[in-house]
């Protein structure tokens, strides 16, 4: 039989190394929470801080979705989907008439939640990525009543040709690149390179 002192010791692991699990998870859990820090903090203040902290902000309208490439044995939630918006209004930033954003493949990632549907507009707020990219999410959405109410919006600038269509060039040699890398791997492997 153990001693007292045993049982008093091992208890006390046990409970130390449940409570570091539990920090750890709701660490975890809360990474993509889009829960205003104050709630009572009025929704128009909250608004216009989030806006002011973005890279750029807009109301537009999906019209194109690029899922991420996906083979049979790797898909990652944390994978990137592309979409192109038509810009509808500008609140913040010198934006063309097409913007394409990044975002994470699921919410759980901070993707937009379920994606947002070809044709449906939506309020963005941007980030600019290491690679100069606009990046948005879950986090990053906005209620355009909300946006509205903050701020004066403007119509897009058609003038910005470059920043238009260079992009979608990017987006395109990116996933002709990574099918050419991919079938180059693939014959590597098969040995039909040698």
């Amino acid at each position: 039989m153990k001693s007292p002192t045993m049982i008093i010791r091992i208890l006390a692991v046990v409970i130390l190394v449940s409570a570091s699990l539990a920090t750890w998870a709701a660490d975890s859990a809360s990474a993509c929470s889009c829960a205003r820090p104050d709630p009572k903090e009025p929704r128009e203040k909250y608004s216009r801080e989030q806006i002011e902290k973005s890279a750029g902000a807009f109301v537009g309208r999906v019209v194109s979705k690029i899922d991420p490439l996906q083979t049979e044995n790797e898909w990652s939630s944390g994978n990137t989907v592309i979409y192109t918006f038509s810009v509808d209004s500008i609140a913040k930033g010198n934006l063309t008439d097409y913007v394409v954003v990044r975002s994470a493949v699921h919410g759980a990632t901070c993707g937009f939640e379920g994606g947002i549907p070809k044709g449906d507009q939506a309020g963005i707020l941007l980030r600019v990525d290491d690679d100069g990219n606009y990046t948005s999410g879950l986090c990053s959405t906005m209620d355009i009543d909300d946006m509205k109410s903050v701020v004066q919006l403007s119509e897009p600038d058609p003038n910005l040709i470059v920043h238009r269509w260079l992009p979608l060039l990017t987006n395109l040699l990116r996933r002709l690149f990574s099918e050419f890398v991919s079938d180059f791997d693939a014959a590597h492997q098969t040995g039909s390179l040698e």
